[in-house]
């Protein structure tokens, strides 16, 4: 439901929570989409939740490390850091 944009002020610190703990978590498609559709979700959610947006850059920022290593095609992996830097971008 994150990446239609539906319940936002809802299901994102859910989503927050379950990436503090795996910042690999599935939704439904592959590891780190959960991330990835976080990061894609409605600019405008972001721009009025600025402290979630600080909480998703640090767990991002400290597990860097984890996303360019872990087991996936290259355009996802390039898909997650392009999504992180467009996400950057809006603030």
């Amino acid at each position: 439901m994150i990446g239609q944009n539906i319940g936002l002020k809802y299901l994102i610190p859910i989503a927050i929570e379950t990436l503090e703990s795996n910042i690999l978590a599935e939704g439904d498609y592959f590891e780190g989409d959960l991330l990835q559709s976080v990061l894609k979700s409605d600019k405008r959610y972001w721009e009025l939740e600025k402290e979630n947006r600080q909480k998703i850059c640090k767990i991002f920022d400290f597990n860097k490390i984890v996303l360019q290593e872990f087991d996936t095609t290259k355009d996802i992996r390039k898909d997650i850091f392009d999504a992180f830097h467009n996400f950057k971008l809006t603030e």
